[in-house]
């Protein structure tokens, strides 16, 4: 999944999650704000929103992990 985000339908067949499961996790990574979601007609995509995604590992590896792992330079 890129910017441009991916269809609800697509993810399910990737991840090969339950309707329900998918569902809960994806509303939930909505309202950390790691994904956002954008309709467009009758399908739904979701993309990542880099910036939040790339703080939330900083944080896990910095503070979460009290810096025992480096960071990537990619």
């Amino acid at each position: 999944m890129g910017p441009e985000g991916e269809a609800v339908g697509a993810l399910a067949e990737r991840v090969e999650l339950p309707n329900a499961n998918q569902s809960f996790h994806l509303h939930n990574l909505k309202q950390a704000e790691v994904i956002r979601v954008r309709r467009k007609g009758c399908s739904l995509f979701y993309s990542p929103t880099f910036d939040r995604m790339n703080a939330l590992l900083t944080y896990l590896v910095e503070d979460c992990c009290q810096g025992k792992f480096k960071r990537s330079s990619c």
